[in-house]
């Protein structure tokens, strides 16, 4: 509880809880405003989860195949920051729909490796106390997104001041990533019982 790193991966968790929830909630209304029947909207929305799907799958692969994992997390999370800056200001359906699935693919390809950092600096309990947490916290993601959607939504008219505030917690969240490291000097008695020090 007394770990920086814990509520670093949390706010980390945070913002690929802000993306999963918010572009699966609003997707199929953005879709829609192109004036598609219900059924290709419903359809088309499938897309980028499939994208997604692909990205949990080959990342975790391939960060396996590496053998490594700071890198596997924050690149996917930097290709979603990407996608979502390219799906806010796209005009054309097509475009908005390879920017979503890039969204997708980045946010769903980074969890895997991300799961594995917490093992870096914590062991035993405080590594089940420390998961807990993280997951509490990036579960804030879930009511954070759709609300903050909803209240650019409101406010201006349009979706894309939303997904252009996701994709800047996004960026945040790379560098939250790459500051751990500067934690891997610390001693066990710095961080408390139940810890290591950062790989």
């Amino acid at each position: 509880m007394l770990s920086p790193a814990v509520y670093i991966l949390g706010f980390v968790m945070c913002s690929v809880v802000l993306n999963v929830y918010s572009v699966g909630f609003f997707l199929p209304q953005i879709v829609k405003a192109f004036g598609l029947t219900y059924t290709q909207t419903g359809l088309l929305s499938a897309v980028p989860f499939i994208a997604g799907s692909v990205g949990i799958l080959w990342m975790a692969r391939r960060s396996d195949a590496k053998g490594e994992r700071r890198w596997h997390t924050a690149i996917p999370l930097f290709l979603a920051a990407i996608g979502l800056v390219i799906a806010a200001l796209a005009q054309n359906l097509e475009v908005k729909f390879l920017a979503f699935s890039l969204v997708a693919f980045g946010a769903y390809g980074c969890v895997s490796a991300f799961w594995t950092l917490p093992s870096t600096f914590l062991t035993g309990a405080a590594m089940a106390s420390g998961i807990a947490v993280i997951n509490s916290i990036g579960a804030l993601g879930g009511f954070a997104g759709p609300w903050l959607m909803g209240i650019v939504k409101d406010a201006t008219g349009s979706f894309s001041g939303g997904l252009l505030c996701l994709a800047i917690v996004d960026v945040l969240a790379v560098a939250a990533v790459f500051a751990l490291p500067s934690m891997r000097h610390a001693s066990e008695d710095a961080w408390g019982s139940g810890t290591k020090r950062v790989r």
